[in-house]
C-alpha cells in the first residue's frame, strides 16, 4: 500500500553574509547576529529548515514526509496541498529576549514564519485536511481560528524545562473520550516536556481543550468535528521513542491521512480497512490514488472544510525574533 504522504511545514531561519569569503553564516538567536534593517548591513538570506525529529516520527508511523517550502501570502500552493494527504506544523523552542516581560504576538516574532505557517494552514484547513499542530504551530492554529493566547505563563519557567527534548517538564491530564485521547489508546495522563512561555487562552472557533496541565494550562486542542484537527503544546517528536502512547499521535494523523487519500479518491472506507491499513496490510489498497496522494482531477475532498477568515498581510523586510 503506497503510504500517506505527510508535508511538513518548514520553519524559516536567516543566513548572514560572511564578511569574508563567499560563505553564509547563521543568524538568528544563539546562531551569531545580523545588522538590524537600516544599519547597512547586508540583508539576510532566507533559509528554509526543520529538524529531523519530525522526519523521522511521521516515517516511523508509516507515513511519507514531504518538507513543505517556505510560503508568502498569496502564493500559489495548490500543487503542493494537493499532492499531501495530512499537514504538519511543526513548533521551536521559545526566545524570550532579555528585558522583555512577555513574548510579542506570534508574526510579531517571526513575520516570515507567521505568514508561511497561515497559508498552509489555510489550505489544509479549506480542505478538511489531517492537521497536526504542535508547540507554536498550535497556537498559530489557535490565532488563526480566532482564538486568543497568554503570552507568558506564570509563574515564569513554569512551562520551560531545563532538561533536554525527551526530559519530562509535567503531566498531562487529557479529556476522556478526546481525539487525543484516542490517539493515546485511551490513556487520559501521560508525562510530557515543555518548552513554551506562551499559551493558548480562549479556543478558537470549531476548536475544543482537549488536554491540560496540573496547574490548568491547555496543552492540547482539537478540532469539533470529524476532521482531524490536533494541537499539542508539547513535543511529541522528541518522546515518541521512549513513550509509545505518544508514538499514537503520529500514527493517528497518518491512519487520518489514509482516510481522507481515500475519500479524494472517491473510495469507501470502513474501520476494516483503516485497520489493516494501519497493520501494513491490503497492498495496493491506495496505490491508484496518486503519484505522491494527488488527487484525481475535480476530486472532492472528504470531509467538511473549515471556514477560515483572513489573516494579516505580510509587510515585513527582516525579521527581529526568530524564535
Amino acid at each position: 500500500m503506497a503510504r500517506p504522504v505527510i508535508g511538513i511545514a518548514a520553519s524559516v531561519d536567516f543566513m548572514a553574509p560572511a564578511r569574508s569569503g563567499g560563505g553564509m553564516l547563521p543568524s538568528g538567536p544563539g546562531a551569531g547576529g545580523h545588522g538590524p534593517c537600516g544599519t547597512g548591513e547586508p540583508p539576510p538570506r532566507l533559509v528554509a529548515v526543520l529538524p529531523m525529529t519530525y522526519v523521522e516520527a511521521v516515517a516511523a508511523a508509516g507515513g511519507l514526509p514531504v518538507i513543505l517550502p517556505v510560503a508568502r501570502p498569496g502564493e500559489a500552493v495548490d500543487p503542493w496541498l494537493e499532492s499531501i494527504d495530512a499537514l504538519v506544523v511543526p513548533g521551536n523552542y521559545p526566545y524570550l529576549p532579555a528585558g522583555l516581560r512577555a513574548l510579542p504576538g506570534l508574526r510579531e516574532q517571526a513575520p516570515y514564519r507567521y505568514d508561511s505557517d497561515v497559508v498552509w494552514l489555510r489550505g489544509a484547513l479549506g480542505r478538511a485536511m489531517p492537521v497536526l499542530a504542535i508547540c507554536r504551530g498550535m497556537q498559530t492554529l489557535n490565532e488563526l481560528l480566532g482564538g486568543t493566547l497568554t503570552r507568558r505563563v506564570h509563574p515564569p519557567g513554569s512551562h520551560l524545562q531545563v532538561e533536554p527534548g525527551a526530559g519530562r517538564g509535567h503531566g498531562l491530564w487529557v479529556e476522556p473520550g478526546s481525539r487525543l485521547a484516542a490517539c493515546l489508546g485511551g490513556r487520559t495522563r501521560v508525562h510530557v516536556n515543555s518548552f513554551h512561555v506562551a499559551a493558548v487562552r480562549q479556543p478558537g472557533r470549531g476548536l475544543r481543550v482537549s488536554g491540560r496541565a496540573q496547574d490548568g494550562v491547555v496543552e492540547a486542542v482539537e478540532g469539533e468535528g470529524e476532521a482531524f484537527i490536533l494541537g499539542v503544546q508539547f513535543h511529541p517528536e522528541l518522546l515518541w521513542r521512549d513513550e509509545p502512547a505518544l508514538a499514537g499521535i503520529f500514527t493517528g494523523l497518518v491512519e487520518a491521512a489514509w482516510v481522507y487519500r481515500q475519500g479524494r479518491a472517491g473510495r469507501t472506507v470502513t474501520p476494516a480497512a483503516v485497520t489493516a491499513a494501519a497493520a501494513g496490510e491490503g497492498a495496493g489498497a491506495g496505490a491508484d490514488a496518486g503519484a505522491g496522494g494527488s488527487a484525481p482531477p475535480g476530486a472532492a475532498p472528504a470531509g467538511a472544510a473549515v471556514k477560515v477568515e483572513p489573516g494579516p498581510a505580510a509587510v515585513h523586510g527582516c525579521d527581529p525574533l526568530m524564535r
